[in-house]
């Protein structure tokens, strides 16, 4: 995986802030300095709201356009109830973009994008970037979520020229019956069946969701011998890795490491990655 990047501090401007699901918000505002830097991936770190929210919280970049940072994410608590009500011309302290982005493998010729609910977000500005490389023909994107009613509204998964996002719902209200690892294992098995083993070489995923969905995808992936990047989640405090509030558990190089999401994630070798200790 590539260096963690070197954050910078900004204060951003809301230029936009919407509702696309229940609960859910797509929040946009201008920092050139983020945007330029940004790699798909990595995050920034916000203050969110008065002193009685001290500590800023980590959020995924779902894409940049122009100087404009784009982030979707639920209103769970005070600090993303503060972010979600925002509105144009508001300021946020923002730091970054953060941690370690995606690997675009050069030797790919097909890529995976599974998304597990808002896991969703870092993998629309990855879906981007293939788009503007044109390095990958062919690109499957798969994305799960409980229920219809948490698909976000249009023109968020279908941009022009971008992929066309399968759904998964556990319900069975939208699309595939099922969890998105459930779908992810249905086309690597009709890959395989149509073309033999060999037709997974050459084949990269990458997920972003919950962890019992990224632990059930890196299943699938070593079963088939398929190379696949996670990007995990975690608690943060300082975000740069000096607290250690987000360790996690993996082999780097035949050696234990207690790695850090924040520094060297939060996207990982789901190979690496000891499943077994992840939140124990």
């Amino acid at each position: 995986m590539p260096a963690s990047l070197a954050p910078g501090i900004e204060i951003g401007v809301v230029r936009r802030n919407e509702r696309v699901a229940p609960d859910v918000r797509l929040l946009t505002f201008a920092a050139p300095g983020i945007a330029r830097s940004y790699r798909p991936g990595t995050f920034v770190h916000l203050r969110t709201g008065d002193s009685s929210t001290p500590l800023r919280r980590p959020f995924s970049i779902a894409r940049v356009a122009g100087d404009e940072v784009i982030l979707l994410f639920r209103v769970i608590g005070a600090g993303t109830g503060w972010l979600g009500a925002c509105e144009p011309g508001d300021r946020i302290d923002a730091a970054g973009p953060l941690g370690t982005p995606f690997t675009l493998v050069p030797a790919s010729r097909r890529v995976f994008l599974v998304a597990g609910g808002l896991g969703l977000a870092p993998l629309l500005g990855l879906a981007d970037e293939l788009r503007a490389t044109g390095g990958v023909e062919n690109v499957d994107a798969l994305f799960g979520v409980r229920t219809e009613d948490e698909i976000p509204g249009p023109g968020l998964i279908d941009p022009p020229g971008g992929p066309i996002w399968r759904i998964a719902s556990d319900d069975g209200s939208a699309g595939f019956t099922g969890t998105v690892v459930d779908l992810l294992e249905e086309r690597l098995g009709e890959m395989a069946a149509n073309g033999g083993e060999d037709s997974l070489s050459g084949l990269t995923v990458y997920a972003s969701g919950p962890v019992p969905m990224l632990e059930a995808a890196a299943g699938v992936a070593a079963a088939r011998g398929v190379d696949l990047q996670v990007s995990m989640e975690a608690h943060m405090a300082c975000g740069v890795g000096a607290c250690r509030a987000c360790g996690i558990v993996a082999w780097k190089d035949r050696a234990r490491i207690n790695g850090r999401v924040c520094r060297e994630g939060p996207v990982f070798d789901a190979s690496e990655i000891l499943w077994e200790e992840v939140g124990r």
